[in-house]
């Protein structure tokens, strides 16, 4: 007669590690759309923009910080799907596919890199440092504004893509990524005592 096999526990311990690793990366991932969705929901007009003036932005850029680069992206990714699903998540509680496919879809393109990108950011340890982590947040902004420029310049020309998708927002832009900064650099901080006390 062959003997039991004895369960082995560590095999054990790695599945529930791996079960815990995907329950905390799908909560990672619904906050952070959370956070977006509710970052689209403060608004306002800009004179002459094509689109208002969200807060959305910096829960985009912060979110790298948070999540880091890969739950990030994804976060944005599926906030992006909801959206193209109808879901009410953009500026002023609209949705569906046109808001990707029309006008502001280069936007959305690029919450995705500069999400990836604010997480990266993080990680080389660059944003310990609130010079860096201002100078990380406003390339990162650069990027959306470079991202929503390239798809308007299909549709209505360069030089109005850049007055009504662009100019319009550089100012409120480098406020918006300046505020992400110092709130970057300050979980940079408080992360970064916790693992020396730890």
């Amino acid at each position: 007669m062959l003997p039991l096999r004895s369960e082995d526990p560590s095999a054990s311990r790695t599945g529930w590690q791996r079960l815990l690793d995907g329950g905390v990366t799908a909560a990672s991932v619904t906050a952070g759309v959370a956070a977006i969705t509710a970052g689209a929901r403060v608004s306002f007009p800009l004179p002459g923009a094509l689109a208002p003036a969200t807060a959305q932005t910096v829960a985009v850029l912060l979110a790298g910080v948070v999540l880091g680069p890969g739950r990030a992206a994804c976060s944005v990714g599926l906030y992006i799907a909801l959206g193209a699903l109808g879901c009410p998540v953009f500026a002023g509680g609209a949705g569906g596919v046109s808001r990707i496919t029309g006008p502001t879809g280069g936007y959305l393109a690029g919450f995705i890199l500069a999400a990836w990108l604010t997480g990266w950011w993080y990680r080389t340890g660059r944003c310990r440092r609130l010079v860096s982590a201002v100078a990380g947040m406003i390339v990162a902004h650069g990027m959306i504004l470079a991202a929503g420029w390239t798809r308007l310049a299909m549709l209505v020309g360069p030089a109005r893509a850049w007055q009504a998708g662009v100019a319009p927002f550089l100012v409120g832009g480098i406020a918006k990524s300046i505020c992400a900064g110092v709130l970057a650099a300050g979980f940079a901080s408080v992360a970064h005592r916790i693992r020396q006390a730890v």
